[in-house]
């Protein structure tokens, strides 16, 4: 069984960088509305421009073909992508 799936990428260089654009931010927007709502959707807005450019998508195969491989195998596997990464 094989698919596509996606994760981003969070480490600490991505956290600070984020950190930096959110207080780079002005938020002149916020206090121009007068509406909640209105405010919401520009706070939203910022956030998820800021989150998207700040942690990047990385498209994954998954293949589970390999029915040979361990589970101590697939751990170690596990642990060495997560070090890398």
């Amino acid at each position: 069984m094989s698919g596509k799936f996606k994760t981003r990428l969070f480490t600490t260089d991505t956290v600070s960088y984020c950190q930096e654009l959110l207080l780079k931010e002005t938020w002149e927007v916020m206090y121009q509305e007068h509406d909640i709502n209105e405010i919401f959707n520009n706070f939203l807005r910022i956030y998820l421009n800021i989150f998207e450019a700040s942690f990047l998508v990385i498209y994954h195969n998954k293949h589970k073909d390999n029915t040979w491989i361990t589970r101590g195998i697939r751990i170690s596997c596990q642990w060495k992508i997560s070090f890398y990464l």
